[in-house]
Formats: C-alpha cells, structure tokens, sequence
C-alpha cells in the first residue's frame, strides 16, 4: 500500500532558503549522532541537516513519488522499502 502525499507546498519550501537557514541554526546544536529524518518529502531539508555532529542520516519518505525525487535530490544510495 502506498501512502501519497496530497499537499502541495513542499516544492514552494524547497525554495525557501532564508526560512530554512535560520530553522536550521536553531535545530543544528541536536542534530548530532545517527538522526532519522521522517518525512524527507523532497530532500529539501536534507542539506540544512549536515554538520560535523553527525554520524548518519536515514530519510523515511513513505510516498514513492516523494522518494524519487528525494533520490534525485540527495545524490546518495537509499532503499525503498513495499
């Protein structure tokens, strides 16, 4: 069973980069060890999220169109899993 995403807003924040820099100075200081992004939607966090703190990254993007183009956004291996 796939679970689709019906919103729409995800491609107008992918280009909102001032929110999401200022965003990410306030969560960076707990982004730290392996982290588990839930919800990856386009990979548009995704850059926002790296720092020297962190060991891993896992993305969870349960919607198929979502995961491909998160895949083609992040430039790294992922699985898909159903």
């Amino acid at each position: 069973m796939d679970l689709l995403y019906g919103g729409n807003e995800l491609d107008v924040f992918a280009q909102a980069q001032c929110w999401k820099t200022h965003r990410s100075e306030l969560i960076r200081p707990f982004v730290l060890g392996d982290v588990l992004d839930v919800g990856g939607g386009v990979g548009g966090n995704v850059s926002f999220l790296v720092n020297d703190k962190l060991k891993s990254l896992t993305v969870l993007e349960p919607d198929p169109r979502l995961f491909d183009r998160l895949q083609r956004q992040c430039h790294c291996t992922m699985v898909r899993l159903g």
